[in-house]
């Protein structure tokens, strides 16, 4: 298996973090591409309900939703880069005993 850095590798805990974080990106991946989806299936099946103000304001219930995935987006990246400083942490810690 190859690392980040080019390097092969067979040490088995390197290779158990590559798989955890795989996972990790895949599943925030399907996540977030599963959301803007819905999200675009939903206006063209409802543009009634997108067109609709949100809670009463001049805001369309579409932008809404959209600033929402936005933030979704942003909530995830920062998750995830959160989650991969830990998994190195515990990698170089794992390393140095």
């Amino acid at each position: 298996m190859l690392r980040h850095d080019g390097e092969s590798t067979s040490d088995p805990e390197i290779q158990a973090a590559l798989a955890r974080r795989s996972r990790l990106r895949w599943t925030y991946s399907v996540l977030i591409i599963g959301v803007y989806l819905a999200w675009a299936v939903t206006g063209v099946y409802l543009p009634a309900f997108y067109a609709s103000p949100f809670l009463g304001l001049a805001l369309p219930t579409g932008i809404a939703m959209a600033f929402a995935i936005i933030g979704l987006s942003i909530l995830l990246a920062a998750i995830y880069v959160r989650k991969v400083d830990r998994f190195e942490d515990d990698e170089k810690r794992g390393r140095s005993r």
